[in-house]
């Protein structure tokens, strides 16, 4: 190379395929051992990574029950931003039962973050992962459907209540071919008007109850139907609200634990938000009217 002599370069070449063909005759008398080494190192670097992950993230050995109860658990990049900021992470207990359950909760509630971090628990479980979690027993099912998020298609035409209506058939489906899922939707139809979202919503309690299919929905709709788990976020901690509430830090005054509740109603906290995040006063007053 230094000659730039090209014949040279050439015969180099040949001269290192020629050594790569010895060598590989060699090896070929023990192919089988060396792919059972590559595999038996590709599993122990799996099992390194994962208990690396262990001790990172401080995870938990989850256990498969008959119903699902977890303690302590949380979201491993949430919490991750909240240390980050010096900020404190409230980890949430949640037990379900072979049927459906109810949260309901103002906004910024962390409603929706429960459904996430609940999905990747029982995805992360199932994979062979321990669990963002103090204590962890889950119920085994065949996949987890999540229903979360905007699906306005524009390519396709589709508006968010006609997207969502799609997506909670296929699940439907799913179910009436023996699929037994994990089903988690965030506020089913509410892009829609209250009093058909409310049935829509019933009804889809109701397909999910008799198939006694594990289930969670968040909803701000009250007079959901019986026989259901309901559940309700803490919420406001209104005996600690100061004068120094802002949108930054409001979120410190906010207990995000969950209380399993008797009655249908809904907590109205959102004007106690908008009051507290200095929203106009005339529309809190004219608002508190039709209240």
């Amino acid at each position: 190379k230094e000659t730039k002599d090209e014949t040279l370069y050439e015969t180099e070449v040949r001269l290192e395929d020629d050594v790569r063909k010895v060598i590989s005759r060699k090896l070929l008398n023990y192919n089988q051992i060396l792919k059972s080494s590559v595999r038996k190192l590709g599993y122990l670097d799996l099992v390194l990574a994962k208990a690396n992950q262990v001790l990172k993230l401080g995870l938990t050995r989850p256990h498969f029950a008959e119903k699902t109860k977890i303690k302590g658990m949380f979201n491993p990049k949430v919490l991750k931003g909240l240390e980050d900021k010096n900020r404190e992470y409230q980890k949430i207990d949640l037990s379900l039962y072979n049927g459906v359950t109810i949260i309901t909760g103002a906004n910024m509630s962390g409603k929706t973050l429960t459904l996430k971090t609940l999905g990747l628990v029982q995805k992360m479980a199932q994979m062979g992962f321990y669990v963002p979690a103090k204590e962890a027993e889950l119920l085994i099912v065949d996949e987890v459907c999540v229903l979360i998020g905007d699906l306005q298609s524009l390519e396709e035409g589709l508006s968010s209540f006609a997207a969502e209506m799609l997506e909670v058939d296929n699940i439907i489906k799913k179910i009436k071919k023996g699929i037994r899922p994990l089903v988690l939707i965030d506020e089913l139809a509410r892009t829609t008007n209250p009093q058909e979202g409310r049935a829509l919503l019933r009804g889809v309690i109701n397909i999910l109850k008799n198939n006694m299919i594990e289930s969670v929905i968040t909803t701000h709709y009250d007079q959901v139907g019986s026989d259901v788990v309901k559940i309700r976020v803490a919420g406001i901690k209104k005996s600690e609200i100061d004068d120094n509430v802002t949108f930054k830090n409001i979120e410190d005054y906010i207990d995000y634990s969950l209380i399993e509740v008797e009655d249908e109603n809904v907590p109205e906290e959102a004007l106690t938000i908008a009051k507290l995040l200095k929203i106009d006063e005339e529309i809190i007053s004219e608002s508190y009217k039709y209240l």
